[in-house]
Parts: structure tokens; C-alpha cells; sequence
């Protein structure tokens, strides 16, 4: 497993074929309009991540929230829907991740899913899972911290190629 180091408390792990894969390190933290991104561990965090899960599972209906737990194609959602799930992974990830996702996804982004298990609290224990070609994020809210544990991170739909 490779790492590829995104912010300061944001860390990528990407799995090939042919062992573990580098990427240079991003600056020491990330910025957004209204100042410094708070990190991963930071208390702002998990209390943004869950508010906007909350917001997220608002915009379903009774049947697409007892869904959410197997997953939601991003297809299957309407416009606000598909905003609000993404706004859960803008919450999670700094700006340049969030980039990143969104450069992974490309014009597929109707094949992703987007799954919750467990009820959103600030606390947790509870996770998100956004997965499709190429992609597959997990964040998790436990012990009022964040973690990110992504499996793959290609746009291309398979793993990266030996020294790519």
C-alpha cells in the first residue's frame, strides 16, 4: 500500500498490483476563503461532517433513507440530493481532496454510491462510504475525530499502473 499525502491530516492510501506508491507531499495545510482548513482531528470537523450527513439524509424520502444504509447511486438522486451528498465528502476532506475526488470521478459521477452506516453524531461511531470506478472513500466519525481511509484513487476505473 502507497500513500499519497493530501493535507497535513489527511493521508490516502492507494493499494497496486506492484507495491506501494508515493506521491510528493501536499503543502502543510490547506486553505479555503474563510481561512485555514480545519484538519481531520480538529473538534470543527466531525461536528461539520455530521451536520452535513444530517442535511444529506433530509433530502431523501422514507424509502431512499432505508436505502442509504446498502447505498444510493448518485444517478438515482435528484440534483439538491447529489449536492448534499457531495457537500458530506466537501465537509470530510480538505479543498484539495475534495478536488481530487471530484478529478476521479470525472463524468461518471452517476456510478458512484454513496452508503451511511450508523446515525450521524458527532461522536460517532458512524461512517460514510463513497465508492465507484476507480474510487473508494471511506470516512468515519469516531471518538469526535474524523478518519479517511480510501482504497483505490484512479480515474481511470482500474488500479494505477506499476509506477504511475
Amino acid at each position: 500500500m502507497g500513500r499519497i499525502v493530501l493535507a497535513a491530516a489527511l493521508v490516502l492510501t492507494v493499494s497496486t498490483a506492484c507495491g506501494p506508491v508515493r506521491a510528493p507531499a501536499a503543502p502543510a495545510a490547506a486553505t479555503c476563503a474563510s481561512g485555514p482548513a480545519p484538519s481531520a482531528g480538529s473538534p470543527q470537523r466531525p461536528a461539520a461532517v455530521t451536520d452535513a450527513a444530517k442535511a444529506f439524509l433530509g433530502t431523501l424520502d422514507t424509502d431512499q433513507q432505508a436505502a442509504a444504509g446498502g447505498g444510493l447511486r448518485l444517478e438515482s438522486l435528484s440534483n439538491v440530493q447529489r449536492a448534499a451528498a457531495l457537500g458530506v465528502l466537501k465537509a470530510g476532506l480538505s479543498d484539495e481532496s475534495y478536488q481530487q475526488v471530484l478529478d476521479a470521478t470525472g463524468t461518471a459521477l452517476g456510478a458512484y454510491r454513496i452508503r451511511l452506516s450508523g446515525t450521524p453524531a458527532a461522536a460517532g461511531p458512524w461512517s460514510v462510504r463513497f465508492d465507484g470506478p476507480g474510487l473508494a472513500l471511506d470516512l468515519t466519525v469516531a471518538d469526535a475525530a474524523v478518519s479517511v481511509s480510501p482504497a483505490a484513487l484512479d480515474g481511470s476505473g482500474t488500479a494505477p499502473a506499476c509506477g504511475g
